[in-house]
């Protein structure tokens, strides 16, 4: 599939929806759930893992997209918004492919 991501680069990218990238893009989901349950954390115990959790989103967008050096090295330049628009956009797009294929795969009755 293609997926554009301006941030990067004005052409899509093309982008596999394997069964592992799928799984990538559910673990950094789960990972995104695991920072906004801050009940009972110290404050230094929030601040690694949200830090822990910005490596981990670049690692994703970095293998996912397979971006080059001074595409991955942009990635420290996205504000906030930008981060979750671009993560929310290739997420979205690789799950919501899965489930069409998973849709159009069904036999008929």
């Amino acid at each position: 599939m293609k997926i554009l991501v301006k941030e990067f680069q004005s052409q899509p990218f093309v982008v596999k929806a394997s069964n592992r990238n799928i799984k990538k893009a559910i673990k950094l989901q789960l990972a995104a759930s695991k920072i906004d349950d801050t009940q009972d954390k110290s404050m230094a115990e929030v601040s690694e893992n949200t830090l822990a959790f910005f490596d981990e989103e670049k690692a994703f967008l970095c293998d996912v997209l397979k971006l080059n050096a001074k595409q991955a090295d942009m990635f420290d330049d996205l504000d906030f918004k930008e981060t979750g628009d671009v993560l929310g956009n290739v997420i979205s797009k690789l799950l919501n492919n899965s489930q069409e294929a998973k849709v159009s795969e069904e036999p008929k009755k």
